[in-house]
């Protein structure tokens, strides 16, 4: 049988405008944000995605549904990812709160949509590997630009510490993804130093150097680790078979010489180097423990989603819902939750992620993807790939390693611009595969149906333009959640009514710290002396995240003011199990006790608490339990 490949794309201007979109989406996802938003970059990036993938829908149905052929996407790693995506989806079932997973669900699949097109199309684009290399290489240099002139603005020239780039705000507001995404772009952006040529080759030297220069800087130590993995994984493929890159033996020994060296020059930089220069301390920190468990650290939200894992197994809480459920498993640990609600809402490893919020189905599909993605990468080299071939699997290597090791001790997954990026790699490694086993051949290159085609892109563009809806409800959201947080600060309460009402949407009930939009109206009614409205509001807010410690003993309070003792009862017991270390839950639910006449509740709830946590307040309300109880005991005597 004579070898069958797919045909080129005939028309030169659809063919330049999906170029221009490919190139738009992976160099834009590093500039777009939104400072009016309470996370300036994860909403406003997933509009950008879908305004992208809903421009290449429009542009496939009315210009390019002619002679396309989809034989790419017949491969495990698609129906793989496929089964990421439903599961996602159909983990909302068992969530408290499904718009909380909404973002998540969205972005898995605008991630899978543009997966697949990029399965589609890159076969069909002559030399789309080096296109590819160039578009990441231009990102590479936005990044570059952006973190270098942020760093010089901000602080000036010279090194700085570790507290001083977390100052930074703008597109670096988190050093450590912004650091994680460089770890992504640049090794496409090294592999264009071996595979382009002239000004192409010089760029790729420039940009390479600067995104390791920042990594270094930005000093994040999972990104550290993460560049080492992925330097291993580089190095093994050149080692084992350098005739596919064209590497001689003599260079490859220098490789692993060079290689050697680097490491000890590494190591000695650190057991040896000044322990006040900020670099040294904070890759020497990475074998160090937390300073404080008590405000939080990755072994407290290790412990927490294990255990949330163990009881919720097999089906997990549901896509974005490990927020929601968190406060359940602070009570009697001794964690200041109110810096862990701010710091530490995430699990901090990718997989406990998925294995928590989207059970051992979502866990084995997502685990899936990268053993899949790895294996066709490695399949390339058992081959004869080409030169290019070869170097492009091989950085793809390197970024995929970089990503498990970043991922096991951050949270990419929760990024649009990393999860794109993800995509982007998953989809090489299906063209590359479909390119050297030569699987055309196996299949019909026979384009599929033009009216068939406009009928699926047609559909597709559905679920975009609800993608799409979402973002814009979403950002308009965070857009009024971020005034209201303020003038809630300021206690200007009818503003907190109005501009809750004004961020309230079905599709998004809770802000980025998992606080219900619904909280804040409420708040603002209560000290506004609007009791009954206040608590429908915090009624409603209880319902989006019935664990917020705030919402619970507010709506006790209120409970309370209008005699409804056995509703404040409830409440102010729910404080106390979930934050047994929280004094007011105690002293609430005693004078709660006293209101009804139950001062021997009160007595004994009160000296309850241990000596060392006892406060002024707990200890003059125990003294006054301790009277009404004599007098009423005197009155009935």
């Amino acid at each position: 049988m004579g070898k069958k490949k797919l045909i080129p794309i005939p028309n030169k201007r659809l063919k330049s405008a999906l170029i221009c979109l490919f190139a738009a989406l992976l160099i834009g996802l590093a500039c777009v944000f939104e400072t009016r938003c309470m996370d300036i970059t994860l909403i406003p990036r997933l509009g950008f995605l879908y305004i992208a993938l809903a421009v290449g829908g429009v542009v496939m149905v009315f210009r390019g549904a002619h002679s396309l052929e989809i034989s790419t996407l017949q491969n495990v790693l698609v129906y793989c990812f496929a089964a990421y995506v439903l599961i996602s989806w159909g983990s909302l079932f068992l969530a408290l709160n499904f718009t909380a997973g909404f973002t998540d669900c969205f972005k898995t699949l605008g991630g899978f949509i543009f997966f697949c097109a990029a399965c589609v199309f890159f076969p069909r684009l002559e030399g789309w590997h080096l296109k590819v290399v160039k578009i990441a290489l231009c990102a590479g240099g936005v990044s570059t630009t952006v973190g270098f002139y942020q760093i010089l603005t901000s602080l000036g020239l010279g090194l700085h510490s570790r507290a001083a780039m977390e100052g930074i705000d703008g597109l670096m507001s988190n050093v450590n993804l912004y650091a994680s995404f460089m770890c992504l772009v640049l090794p496409l952006c090294l592999c264009g130093i071996a595979v382009l040529q002239g000004f192409w080759r010089m760029a790729a030297i420039v940009v390479g150097a600067g995104l390791a220069i920042l990594i270094v800087l930005l000093q994040t130590r999972a990104a550290y680790l993460g560049v080492l993995a992925g330097g291993v994984a580089l190095l093994l493929p050149i080692l084992a078979k350098p005739n596919l890159f064209g590497v001689s033996r003599r260079i490859r020994n220098v490789l692993l010489g060079f290689g050697f060296a680097g490491f000890i020059l590494v190591a000695a930089f650190l057991i040896l180097g000044d322990g006040s220069n900020p670099i040294v301390a904070r890759a020497r920190s990475i074998l160090s423990g937390a300073a404080d468990a008590s405000i939080g650290g990755r072994l407290m939200a290790w412990n927490i989603t294990l255990q949330m894992i163990k009881d919720h197994f097999p089906w997990g809480v549901g896509a974005g819902n490990f927020t929601v459920r968190l406060d359940e498993y602070f009570g009697g640990d001794g964690i200041d939750f109110s810096a862990v609600g701010t710091n530490w809402l995430q699990p901090h490893n990718d997989f406990l992620w998925v294995l928590v919020e989207k059970g051992i189905l979502g866990f084995a599909a997502f685990f899936g993807i990268f053993a899949l993605t790895f294996f066709y990468f490695i399949s390339v080299f058992r081959k004869n790939p080409t030169r290019e071939q070869a170097w492009l699997a091989a950085f793809c290597l390197m970024a995929l390693s970089s990503y498990l090791v970043i991922s096991f001790f951050d949270f990419p997954l929760e990024r649009v611009s990393h999860f794109v990026y993800l995509s982007l790699y998953a989809a090489i490694a299906v063209a590359l595969r479909h390119e050297v086993l030569e699987l055309s051949q196996k299949n019909s290159s026979q384009p599929a149906p033009q009216t068939l085609i406009r009928l699926v892109t047609g559909l597709i563009l559905l679920p975009l333009g609800v993608g799409l809806y979402y973002s814009h409800a979403a950002t308009q959201q965070e857009f009024y959640i971020q005034i209201t947080r303020g003038v809630y600060s300021l206690q200007k309460w009818e503003a907190t009514i109005d501009y809750s009402r004004l961020a309230a949407t079905p599709w998004k009930t809770l802000d980025p710290l998992a606080t219900p939009v619904a909280f804040y109206e409420g708040m603002g009614l209560q000290n506004c002396g609007k009791e009954i409205e206040a608590i429908k509001a915090l009624e409603l807010a209880r319902k989006h995240n019935p664990n917020r410690i705030h919402i619970v003993n507010n709506l006790g309070t209120l409970y309370a003011k209008q005699q409804d003792f056995p509703k404040a009862i409830e409440c102010f017991s729910l404080v106390i199990k979930r934050y047994p270390d929280r004094i007011e839950g105690f002293e609430n639910l005693a004078a709660c006790y006293m209101d009804m006449g139950d001062f021997s509740s009160a007595v004994k709830l009160l000296e309850g608490i241990p000596p060392e946590r006892q406060t002024i307040s707990s200890r003059s309300a125990l003294e006054l339990a301790r009277i009404m109880l004599a007098n009423a005991t005197k009155i009935r005597n």
